[in-house]
């Protein structure tokens, strides 16, 4: 299940609109009902709040979401699906190629770069 249609039927079962949720919130009219179609996502943190005012434990919600393995060996497979997805997506840590620059060097091509973007974005006017 998507974490905005079990938000919005949780937000259903409470028996509250949306909009009263956002106005106990004092959150932007629309944010929630656009998250709970679909069109936006909440932050971590507008998720909480949400589940707070309707007393419901964040764990439950997640569980839902994410729910446990049944078995170790389940979890083992999963785990090992993971890391070969990790594998093929080429995401796997690398040990660096260079050495890591000295913070005087990191500053001086830090202040280049941002010189050079200040230069490009006034070059665009």
């Amino acid at each position: 299940m998507a974490p905005s249609a079990l938000l919005a039927s949780l937000i259903r079962a409470s028996g509250l609109e949306p909009r009263q949720i956002e106005d106990r919130l004092g959150s932007k009219v629309g944010d929630l009902r656009s998250a709970l179609e679909g069109r936006s996502d909440l932050t971590l943190r507008q998720t909480l709040a949400v589940l707070a005012h309707l007393g419901i434990e964040p764990n439950l919600y997640f569980e839902a979401l994410f729910p446990r393995p049944v078995n170790h060996h389940e979890g083992a497979r999963l785990a090992e699906h993971l890391r070969e997805r990790i594998r093929e997506a080429d995401l796997e840590p690398r040990e660096p190629t260079t050495a890591p620059l000295a913070p005087s060097e990191l500053e001086v091509r830090v202040r280049e770069a941002i010189r050079e973007a200040s230069r490009a974005s006034n070059g665009s006017r």
